[in-house]
């Protein structure tokens, strides 16, 4: 859709009236809990019902963007996809648009607002959180014929590889 603002309108406008829209996924930025192609369910919310670890939608320009609410600084939103390794800029708490409480893929739908879909975000966040607290370390040199960028890159490789196998795991 060309028109985001208007379509942002019409979400909200439809949460309001007691609706839960959906949105399709296009990219896999928060794999492996959304995919491409999946749709969420948006439910309406404003920063003081957000928790940390839930995932939200964000209007931005012309775009919207479902990421992973990691808190407020400074009184904007934080967020990060979990596959990207870098934060999103600060959102303004009027780009919310709502919070994702269900997802569909395919034949099935996980409920966020069920135990089991809670536990599986929450360990999607917690394994998130690990990542960035590894991957903002100084790494040692355990690789002295490398660079020191080219042994960050090597321990980013291979810690992304490790914690996208364990997400693989929590989802199935």
């Amino acid at each position: 859709m060309n028109n985001i603002p208007l379509l942002v309108e019409m979400l909200r406008e439809s949460m309001a009236q007691g609706q839960n829209p959906a949105l399709i996924v296009t990219s896999n930025s928060m794999h492996p809990l959304l995919q491409t192609d999946d749709f969420v369910i948006l439910e309406p919310a404003n920063t003081s019902q957000l928790q940390p670890g839930d995932i939200i939608t964000i209007h931005y320009d012309n775009d919207l963007i479902t990421h992973r609410f990691w808190g407020l600084k400074d009184g904007k939103l934080m967020t990060r996809g979990d596959r990207p390794l870098i934060f999103d800029p600060p959102w303004h708490p009027t780009q919310l648009v709502g919070r994702v409480v269900t997802r569909q893929r395919k034949d099935h739908e996980l409920r966020l607002t069920t135990k089991k879909g809670q536990e599986i975000n929450q360990a999607l966040y917690e394994l998130a959180q690990k990542e960035v607290r590894w991957l903002t370390r100084q790494s040692p040199s355990r690789y002295p014929s490398l660079s020191i960028a080219q042994q960050h890159q090597l321990l980013t490789r291979i810690v992304r590889r490790l914690f996208r196998w364990q997400a693989e795991w929590i989802i199935r």
